[in-house]
């Protein structure tokens, strides 16, 4: 028996053209938790994030603003890059 993964709402909210192509893996979470590809995502956010905070709230910010978005398109590159890297452990298979 198919139990639903905890993002099946939001799939089932898509037409049903897209929701046959997109389709959470079985081990999505382990996946999330281990993959290179979401460190840097979630890295190129806090990066995003202090530019823009700095910005707001701070009158002189402690390193120039180019750097942090410099830093942000270099993680994300990363991000990108790391995606299509085949990762030991993370193929997205059911583990016999």
């Amino acid at each position: 028996m198919n139990t639903p993964h905890a993002g099946a709402g939001a799939l089932a909210r898509l037409p049903a053209a897209i929701r046959r192509r997109l389709r959470l893996l079985p081990d999505w979470r382990a996946i999330a938790a281990r993959s290179w590809s979401q460190r840097f995502i979630a890295a190129a956010v806090v990066l995003s994030g202090l530019e823009v905070g700095f910005g707001v709230f701070a009158s002189a910010p402690p390193v120039p603003p180019r750097v942090f978005a410099l830093l942000s398109a270099v993680t994300s590159g990363l991000a990108f890059w790391a995606r299509l890297v085949a990762q030991k452990n993370l193929s997205g298979e059911p583990k016999p």
